[in-house]
């Protein structure tokens, strides 16, 4: 364990230096998911758009009709 009070000062700069954590009512989560099923829609894009990270989008899994 690091008891260096220089390291564990650090650890804790770079703690807040993330950003907070923000809650989404179902609705905006919705309409994010449903700016990536687009046609030619990036997840990148909308990701930008809605200021969130591009791994933090799942959108549903459609089943193909064709199987």
């Amino acid at each position: 364990m690091d008891t260096n009070s220089k390291a564990i000062a650090k650890r804790h700069d770079r703690d807040l230096s993330r950003r907070p954590r923000r809650l989404r009512t179902i609705a905006e989560k919705r309409r994010i998911v449903e700016d990536t099923l687009e046609p030619g829609a990036s997840v990148s894009v909308a990701a930008q758009a809605h200021d969130v990270y591009t791994d933090e989008i799942n959108a549903p899994v459609v089943p193909s009709r064709g199987r």
